[in-house]
């Protein structure tokens, strides 16, 4: 990124976007938000087009689609709803069943089997919505319906451990160790 003095702000613990991402520092954690409007309006427009439509436009759905990648970078845990617009943009490609999945070896049998499958091929101007689609933008929906966008923690001032330890339960006896990192606890 050049240097300008246009890109140049003043330390704050509210800056602004930058990225894409708008970080808060708070005295307990630092936190992250996204550009929460657009977002929603991208979820909307998804959810219009579904409603009155068994088609959808494959360039428009992919600029929604790569908007969406953008604002998962924030909220990864959104991630699993984006993969019924994955699949319903690459459906129309050879060797993909009903739902839009990958065939296994389906480009091997169509080399060995049949004609030479042309792998460059030019998308559709309108591909049909697999299955998955519209329970993946009524999830969507539900996670975009809020009017704030969600502050995520990325970082906080308390830190927790999970330790695994082991136990045994079989005949008379009990017994169980705990390691730590500084010792072993038994019982």
């Amino acid at each position: 990124m050049q240097d300008a003095s246009c890109k140049r702000e003043a330390p704050s613990k509210r800056a602004g976007a930058w990225s894409g991402v708008v970080c808060h520092t708070d005295s307990d954690a630092v936190r992250v938000l996204c550009l929460w409007d657009k977002a929603c309006g991208y979820v909307l427009e998804l959810q219009e087009i579904c409603r009155t439509m068994n088609t959808f436009p494959h360039k428009r759905l992919e600029s929604i689609r790569g908007f969406l990648i953008y604002v998962i970078r924030t909220y990864p845990t959104f991630t699993p709803y984006l993969k019924g617009i994955h699949l319903t943009l690459d459906s129309w490609r050879p060797g993909r069943d009903q739902e839009g999945w990958k065939v296994l070896n389906a480009i091997q049998h169509y080399k060995d089997e049949g004609p030479m499958v042309d792998l460059d091929l030019h998308p559709p101007k309108s591909v049909v919505g697999v299955p998955r689609l519209k329970g993946d933008h009524q999830a969507l929906a539900e996670l975009f319906s809020t009017t704030h966008p969600p502050r995520r923690v990325i970082r906080s001032t308390t830190i927790l451990m999970a330790l695994n330890g082991f136990g045994n339960a079989s005949g008379e006896g009990f017994g169980s160790t705990l390691t730590t990192p500084s010792s072993i606890r038994y019982r």
